[in-house]
């Protein structure tokens, strides 16, 4: 079983139950343009030789410790009790300088209200008191802090139960009045209940994870570049093409891994600033010009993501 970290990235289960009318495409060493054949690019012909955010930092359940990655390569284990001067897991930050040598802070951008320590670990043991080990980015596993009941988490978390994992806080909800205009906090069955928007599909736009469905993601512009974000599903299965509702698609991205996005025959079923990859069936992100970006970002027609000035 696989988690991703998210982009709630918080960390999402992939145990959504899945349709199969859909065409399932494999970009496991493709750029996500429009005009591409899935197969052939490779991360080298990203302008920056990567396929991480538009802040050079990675996206929603993909390269989450964006600015955290030298502070995890220590291998020190945090000591003390979860929460504590001694072992931060799970306090709030603003930088990496706020979670001890060998953690890194997940921050709002992220999902993580607050900002939320962390740190890489082996196992359980190298998590401290009151923290456990739980497999996140591309199965990579971090710490996050352990709870029983939603009230073990601080404000803007919420208990976290998934199969076979110990239960852990995670960004969530526990009531409706936590939840913006619109939003309703729901229980998806697996992880954490999430503020999420009725009647929203995959491949809309959004700002937040609570614009998207209880089941999706934001892959919002301002960690992705996606143009006016886009709602996304992580855990899905490319070889049977499960996990993802009628009219998506799973697609195998080369940052973030499998992920439902909209399925289209041609430009016309997707939106502004996306076009359908002709060879996996999919509305990428293609921006054209800087019109079809919001709050300032520019676009580069190579990539197709909208990027900060």
């Amino acid at each position: 079983m696989r988690f991703n970290v998210p982009w709630l990235l918080f960390i999402c289960c992939a145990l959504v139950v899945g349709c199969t009318d859909s065409h399932a495409s494999d970009v496991d060493a493709g750029s996500l343009s429009a005009d591409a054949d899935i197969e052939g690019a490779d991360a080298a012909d990203r302008p920056d030789g990567t396929f991480t955010a538009a802040d050079g930092g990675g996206v929603a359940d993909a390269n989450v410790l964006h600015d955290g990655a030298s502070a995890l390569d220590s291998g020190e284990a945090p000591g003390g009790d979860a929460g504590s001067a001694t072992n931060p897991i799970g306090t709030g930050c603003a930088s990496d300088a706020d979670c001890g040598e060998s953690g890194a802070c997940l921050t709002d951008v992220y999902g993580y209200v607050g900002g939320y320590c962390t740190a890489r670990c082996e196992s359980t043991a190298d998590c401290g008191s009151g923290a456990v080990c739980l497999p996140g980015t591309g199965d990579t596993p971090y710490c996050y802090n352990e709870c029983t009941v939603n009230e073990d988490c601080r404000s803007g978390y919420a208990c976290g139960h998934w199969m076979g994992y110990p239960s852990a806080c995670v960004p969530g909800c526990r009531g409706d009045a936590e939840c913006g205009d619109g939003a309703t906090c729901l229980d998806p069955g697996y992880g954490a209940p999430r503020c999420a928007t009725a009647g929203v599909v995959t491949g809309d736009s959004c700002a937040l994870d609570s614009d998207c469905g209880v089941s999706d993601h934001c892959a919002s512009e301002t960690a992705t570049g996606f143009p006016s974000g886009a709602c996304v599903r992580f855990g899905c299965d490319p070889a049977t093409n499960s996990g993802c509702d009628t009219g998506s698609v799973c697609v195998n991205h080369p940052a973030y891994g499998p992920t439902c996005m909209r399925e289209c025959a041609d430009d016309a079923a997707c939106r502004a600033g996306y076009e359908c990859n002709a060879s996996g069936h999919f509305c990428a992100p293609t921006c054209t010009s800087s019109s079809d970006c919001t709050d300032g970002r520019t676009c580069d027609p190579f990539s197709g993501l909208c990027y900060a000035p």
